[in-house]
């Protein structure tokens, strides 16, 4: 299952890659910093979810393993309800602010705003609830077909941000979100109807907190990242910076998938009254495989993509540097998979004292480098590999802390 899932990321990678590039060259680099710019909310949305979302995604493999399925159904509608509650939420404010901008005549921003504020229904009740849904080996392979899918018609509309420019970028993201959602509900695996329960909301928040709490934080350091570039470099340079950024995203996608796997198998093992030594070889397998695979693709991507960047798209040529570095990323990206038995375990309080010394490593690094060496893109994703490797190396040793103990 790892390898079709594996196979199947690697080939849609290669397919967003190459969507990615062609957008990159239909748009000035002004134009696509300012889409992506609008798009910076979407990294701050997961502060609504207040943990609900993160206590349905640990306790629903969790009760299946310990066998009490209708708990888990029970907490599923509930949390149904609630992220539906959130995109109506988010999706009137982003409506607000394109309506807003529309009679004003900046018609770019209404359209981007008009954009997102669709993509804030993908975000909370597609790909927060929905994908979650998704817990076993058919499951998994349902959602690598879906992911085939959107990356071809990511692919294939690339012509409307050809025909359109900025226009054809808020065209293109609605058609592919709204794709991956219908497909999302067509093979969801779990149907129940939304419901409220303040009483089942508050159990799944007293697990889901926590876990919320780290990985808001977590998931901040990109979107901190990205508000550095865009201050240290304004509009141009955090459009040269997408090159990295689109690197980062379509390579991801496969870490993303391991973890997505690894997680509630972990869960579902602990649940059914296994010890972290098994729990840690649920992830090994995959981490391996992965890393092993990803060794030729980033020596061949790391040699190729300057000649690929001059040939199709000159004008990113200064980003060509920041996206190789974020390729180094990805081979400690992957073993950071093993992240997920914290949550796993509810030791959320270790993994939040590696986060944020991996952090302020990151800060740290990052200062000293533009101060010393004056702004260059290449500097961010340097300084956050220096962040991730400490971060890791903490995470790591409070493992084989509780290895130690058990």
């Amino acid at each position: 299952m790892i390898l079709y899932l594996g196979s199947a990321q690697m080939f849609s990678n290669v397919v967003r890659i190459i969507s990615g590039l062609l957008v990159a060259g239909f748009v000035v680099p002004e134009l696509l910093g300012t889409f992506n710019g609008i798009g910076i909310i979407m990294g701050y949305l997961p502060i609504l979810q207040f943990g609900i979302m993160n206590g349905l995604n640990r306790d629903l493999p969790y009760y299946f393993g310990k066998g009490e399925f209708e708990k888990a159904k029970k907490y599923a509608s509930v949390t149904q309800f609630w992220e539906l509650s959130l995109s109506v939420l988010v999706f009137s404010i982003l409506i607000f602010l394109s309506v807003f901008y529309f009679f004003k005549s900046d018609f770019l921003f209404a359209a981007g705003f008009f954009s997102y504020a669709l993509a804030s229904i993908h975000h909370y009740f597609g790909l927060n609830y929905l994908q979650v849904l998704f817990r076993t080996n058919q499951d998994f392979n349902k959602l690598s077909s879906i992911t085939l899918i959107v990356s071809v018609v990511s692919l294939l509309s690339v012509l409307f941000v050809w025909k359109w420019k900025f226009y054809g970028l808020c065209v293109r993201s609605i058609l592919t979100i709204t794709i991956e959602l219908y497909l999302l509900l067509k093979w969801k695996p779990l149907s129940v109807k939304p419901k409220f329960d303040f009483a089942v909301l508050k159990e799944i928040n007293k697990v889901g907190l926590p876990i919320f709490i780290v990985g808001i934080i977590f998931s901040l350091w990109g979107t901190i990242q990205n508000t550095f570039v865009l201050k240290f470099g304004g509009a141009e340079e955090f459009g040269l910076f997408q090159l990295a950024l689109m690197i980062e995203t379509s390579m991801g996608v496969i870490v993303f998938s391991v973890s997505q796997v690894v997680y509630p198998k972990m869960a579902f093992e602990y649940g059914a009254g296994k010890n972290i030594k098994d729990l840690l070889q649920v992830s090994f397998k995959p981490m391996l495989f992965i890393f092993i695979l990803l060794i030729p693709s980033i020596f061949i991507a790391w040699n190729l993509l300057p000649y690929a960047v001059n040939w199709l798209l000159p004008k990113y040529a200064k980003g060509v540097e920041a996206a190789q570095w974020t390729m180094v990323l990805l081979f400690i990206s992957i073993w950071a998979v093993n992240n997920n038995i914290f949550n796993v375990l509810e030791k959320q309080r270790d993994l939040f004292i590696s986060i944020i010394a991996g952090m302020l490593v990151y800060i740290i690094t990052l200062l000293f480098m533009h101060h010393t060496a004056g702004f260059s893109l290449k500097h961010f994703p340097q300084a956050m590999l220096v962040g991730k490797c400490s971060q890791l190396i903490i995470g790591y040793l409070f493992i084989w802390k509780y290895l130690r103990e058990k």
